[in-house]
């Protein structure tokens, strides 16, 4: 198998590809400048601009309320915009409040085992790792620059020995974690968006999602507002992907519209 990156694994990815720039495209403050750009009207300029300050001030005020990042996770979101490699994907972070939202799930959850497909430059599974009752972080990662990156970032800290870093396609590493026996209190997602469905299926059907109390995260499940209409690729793949899990008696599920969308997906507590 050639070596796999960030560039060219996105290449082969038709959600990634077709919406390398989805956020810039799609967002809600975008779209509001562009109405107001092509607006004619001066009688609805501050209505649009009262909705733009409505919508920027809201995302300011949430992530001014979250707790303060750590310095390890301060010090990924640093590097991740500095790093040559990585600054053009920089948008990929979890962020702030995506950050502190899956932070107090796994506290909540008292997570101890912790699966991760998709680890870019670490700073979920940093987060993760520094939670409290984590003991095992396993990260299935496609992209060797990316690997060589996080642990150059983990070397002489806390979390060093949690973490563990799966390098290959994920659904290798998930049969590789089968083999072990392998099973997970809180597994995320946020991968290429056309393999989310796969992975999901494949964690289900093969036990590595602890069956009473596991929870799945899955991040970017609103894909800038596309998955509703299913106007872009990823919007497709999401929204089949959504409307499975809506029909699997297994679990329960609701979407949490912080960020770009977390879909959190829990094992039925009875049968």
């Amino acid at each position: 198998m050639p070596q796999q990156t960030y560039s060219n694994f996105r290449s082969l990815n038709k959600s990634d590809n077709a919406n390398s720039n989805h956020k810039n495209i799609t967002g809600l403050p975008a779209l509001l400048s562009k109405i107001q750009e092509l607006n004619r009207d001066p009688a609805l300029d501050d209505m649009i601009k009262r909705c733009r300050d409505i919508v920027e001030g809201e995302e300011k005020y949430v992530e001014a309320s979250c707790s303060p990042l750590t310095p390890l996770q301060a010090r990924i979101i640093q590097e991740t915009h500095k790093d040559s490699n990585t600054s053009q994907y920089a948008y990929m972070l979890s962020g702030a409040v995506g950050g502190c939202f899956i932070k107090h799930i796994a506290e909540i959850a008292r997570a101890k085992r912790i699966l991760e497909i998709g680890m870019f430059t670490g700073f979920s599974a940093v987060t993760f790792s520094e939670t409290s009752n984590c003991e095992e972080m396993v990260c299935l990662e496609i992209d060797p620059n990316m690997e060589k990156f996080v642990r150059s970032r983990l070397q002489g800290t806390d979390v060093e020995n949690k973490i563990r870093i799966i390098l290959g396609s994920a659904q290798e590493s998930l049969a590789k974690l089968k083999q072990e026996g392998k099973t997970f209190d809180l597994i995320y997602i946020d991968a290429n968006k056309n393999g989310y469905l796969d992975y999901y299926k494949y964690i289900m059907d093969n036990g590595l999602l602890e069956r009473i109390t596991g929870v799945i995260l899955c991040d970017n499940i609103l894909w800038s507002n596309t998955t509703m209409d299913q106007s872009t690729e990823g919007g497709k793949d999401l929204h089949e992907f959504v409307q499975f899990v809506l029909q699997d008696q297994r679990v329960e599920q609701m979407i949490i519209p912080i960020s770009d969308g977390i879909f959190m997906i829990k094992s039925k507590s009875s049968d």
